[in-house]
């Protein structure tokens, strides 16, 4: 494959991830290794923004009984 081609299945991919994308209501128990969240949170704070304003936090909750405060509140 050539590089053009190359590209073009790439950016088909990344299409594909954005446009199957969802939102996460409900979350599994199992705890995520700390390598991959930080890989994760890495990717996430890299996300473009409005006016690259990036005026966002993240919160890495670990805790279930917190967890299901934040899925009550949230609706």
């Amino acid at each position: 494959m050539n590089n053009q081609a190359t590209n073009n299945a790439a950016i088909k991919e990344k299409l594909k991830i954005f446009l199957n994308r969802s939102s996460v209501r409900k979350y599994r128990p199992e705890k995520i290794p700390s390598d991959i969240m930080d890989q994760l949170l890495a990717a996430a704070m890299q996300a473009p923004t409005s006016s690259h304003v990036q005026a966002f936090a993240l919160i890495n909750v670990t805790k279930p009984e917190l967890r299901q405060s934040f899925f009550e509140l949230s609706g």
